[in-house]
């Protein structure tokens, strides 16, 4: 089995543990940044970075 298939394999067994009936998208976040992460070295992801400006309208 390969590292990415056993990363979602994982995803999937984390998410189904947290299925409580009370779960809000903010519950699963953190399973997904793992799985994100774990897609591939190096990456880093950030569950709700602060606001910059951008644009400049």
């Amino acid at each position: 089995m390969s590292d990415s298939l056993k990363a979602f394999n994982t995803y999937i067994r984390t998410i189904k543990e947290l299925a409580l009936g009370n779960a809000t998208e903010h519950t699963h976040r953190s399973a997904l940044k793992s799985l994100v992460e774990s897609l591939s070295d190096g990456v880093v992801a950030t569950n709700e970075p602060r606001r910059v400006a951008c644009g400049g309208l």
